[in-house]
């Protein structure tokens, strides 16, 4: 049974990843920009075959926490809080009817919907976070802390993968979470959902983009319809 998330905040007061990232990023760069989407369109998981199970929420109150060894990195710890933060303004302020809360001070004794796990040397060089969510639940949404030595055939090094990357990446992988394929086309566009700000052009600033708030909407659209809780009808949005 879902215990009321107002009761968890006081007292607390699929498999989709995003392969390895390229170049530095310095840390006076915007986390992201916001407005128009240069993608041309943006899938929407649950409208997808094979999807109709997963990526998908009956409720619109949405929990997640994050879970992390004692001794990684605090600033990278920091920024995966930093990305919940980001996502759960932007739907305060543009969605309301749907809401993310970091209620990580409140494990183990709460169940969040989604289970950030944040873990050193995951994906190797295949890729730097990924997010798998079940039937009504995303509890391995893993996030990479730092490069294994040696192994990244990008040429990337450890002190490459700084804390702005690993913000991103979880604002990404977080996209994910909430009903969002990728970006179209993937390797070119600078939209959160997309590859262009990694592999097209390291020093690009990634979008969160007014197509992405609308993907959220069309992967929730029974919140709006006000109909019983079901897969989104749509598999893609177009910018």
């Amino acid at each position: 049974m879902r215990r009321s998330l107002s009761v968890w905040v006081a007292a607390a007061v699929a498999v989709v990843g995003l392969v390895a990232a390229t170049g530095p990023a310095t840390a006076d760069e915007p986390t992201f920009d916001t407005g128009a989407s240069d993608a041309s369109s943006i899938a929407i998981f649950s409208g997808l075959p094979g999807y109709k199970n997963v990526f998908w929420w009956d409720h619109s109150d949405l929990t997640v926490a994050v879970r992390a060894a004692s001794n990684v990195d605090p600033d990278k710890l920091q920024a995966i809080h930093d990305a919940i933060a980001v996502w759960s303004s932007t739907l305060a302020s543009e969605i309301p009817e749907i809401s993310l809360t970091d209620v990580t001070s409140a494990l183990p004794s709460y169940a969040p919907d989604i289970l950030v796990r944040y873990v050193p040397h995951a994906g190797g060089i295949n890729w730097s976070g990924v997010a798998n969510c079940g039937v009504q639940k995303c509890l391995n949404v893993i996030i990479r802390s730092d490069i294994p030595e040696g192994e990244n055939r990008s040429g990337e090094t450890d002190a490459d993968f700084n804390a702005l990357r690993v913000e991103r990446i979880t604002m990404h992988e977080l996209g994910h979470t909430l009903g969002l394929g990728h970006a179209s086309p993937i390797d070119t566009t600078r939209d959160l959902m997309g590859y262009g700000w990694i592999f097209a052009n390291p020093d690009l600033t990634p979008i969160l983009s007014d197509c992405d708030l609308t993907g959220i909407r069309t992967a929730f659209s029974w919140v709006f319809a006000h109909e019983e809780p079901h897969p989104s009808p749509a598999s893609r949005v177009l910018c």
